[in-house]
């Protein structure tokens, strides 16, 4: 029953507060998230079953009882995760006793799209209201509990266990995504973001602009840069001397921050902003956070574009590890072509 979500009423022991006048802060304090070790007092066991949660947000505090929201991290046999199942916390130590008061179970919805399959916690009204929360949808099934998705994931996909196909550990709040990792874009090496039935994107450090320059400062001013784009079903592909040699490394380093704050960032918030970039022929213009992956558009234009076009403007849609993925490839191609270490200079 992992990723279900259960209210209970824990009853704190009072020698623990009084021991530790800062747990009922951090119980209470917004956005934060003890890790304990709940050990369960009923079933038929000799021993009692041992399991993780996540204390993600408490009420209150009162009279020595809490109403406390709990995020199962481990699977639970379905007898523990009932109305009136009690249990103790015992780690970080022990804290108290508790009764579970609420369980809503976290269905799965199976999404196909355009751009990949997608597993949601999140609650729909009928395939409509999916149709409208994807933009290429293609059709849905579900929703599932895990026991029948795990029985349907094994008989559609046989040949690959489903936990290598998509990220379950994603799956354990209410209104999460995890998706079918995409083919890369065909090509040669580099990052690679996009589908390869849709819009894609790959770069690639291919050189100097000026190899050859005695100037090491002049050698170092500026790579070339190629790659390919698809769009609307039309691909081609550029070269040019696009970037300036200090600006791959932080694209990579971008694309990092982006992965972090589309998995870890607060729903709120913005896309940290990309690295400023000389050359128009390629801009990252916007990243948006929807249904679980970053929509990020990009725009080519003069050397870039297609042939006959002025300015192209492409969507990549992008999972977390996606993201890296693409920040390490890139990076690989600009080991290839290093900028030179500048000698120190004598400290005045």
């Amino acid at each position: 029953m992992s990723g279900h979500k259960t209210t209970a009423v824990l009853r704190l022991d009072p020698t623990v507060l009084v021991d530790n006048p800062k747990l009922a802060d951090g119980l209470t304090a917004e956005n934060r998230s003890w890790v304990y070790r709940f050990k369960s007092l009923d079933g038929e066991d000799s021993e009692p079953l041992n399991f993780m949660a996540v204390i993600k947000s408490c009420e209150s505090i009162s009279d020595g009882t809490a109403e406390v929201e709990l995020w199962f991290l481990t699977d639970l046999p379905r007898a523990h995760a009932t109305l009136g199942a009690s249990f103790e916390i015992l780690y970080p130590q022990r804290i108290g006793e508790g009764e579970i008061t609420r369980v809503v179970n976290t269905e799965i919805t199976i999404v196909h799209t355009e751009s990949g399959m997608c597993l949601t916690t999140r609650r729909f009204d009928g395939w409509r209201d999916v149709q409208d929360c994807f933009d290429d949808y293609k059709t849905s099934l579900g929703p599932f509990d895990q026991p029948e998705l795990d029985t349907y994931l094994a008989e559609e996909y046989p040949a690959v266990p489903a936990h290598e196909i998509w990220d379950f550990r994603l799956l354990r709040m209410q209104d999460s995504f995890t998706w079918s990792p995409n083919p890369s874009p065909q090509g040669g090496d580099g990052l690679k973001l996009g589908t390869v039935d849709g819009d894609s994107l790959r770069l690639a450090i291919a050189g100097y602009q000026f190899p050859d320059a005695e100037d090491i400062r002049k050698r170092d001013s500026w790579y070339m840069v190629e790659g390919s784009a698809t769009l609307a079903g039309e691909a081609w592909d550029f070269r040019w001397q696009a970037l300036t040699c200090d600006t791959p490394p932080l694209i990579c380093h971008w694309l990092f921050e982006l992965a972090s704050w589309l998995e870890f960032g607060d729903p709120d918030a913005q896309a940290p902003d990309p690295p400023w970039l000389i050359e128009p022929c390629i801009q990252f213009t916007e990243a948006k956070r929807i249904n679980g992956r970053v929509h990020l558009t990009v725009g080519l234009s003069h050397e870039f574009s297609l042939t006959g076009r002025k300015a192209e403007s492409i969507l990549l849609r992008a999972t977390a590890e996606e993201l890296r993925r693409a920040a390490v490839d890139f990076a690989a191609t600009i080991a290839v072509f290093p900028e030179t270490p500048q000698p120190s200079r004598p400290a005045l």
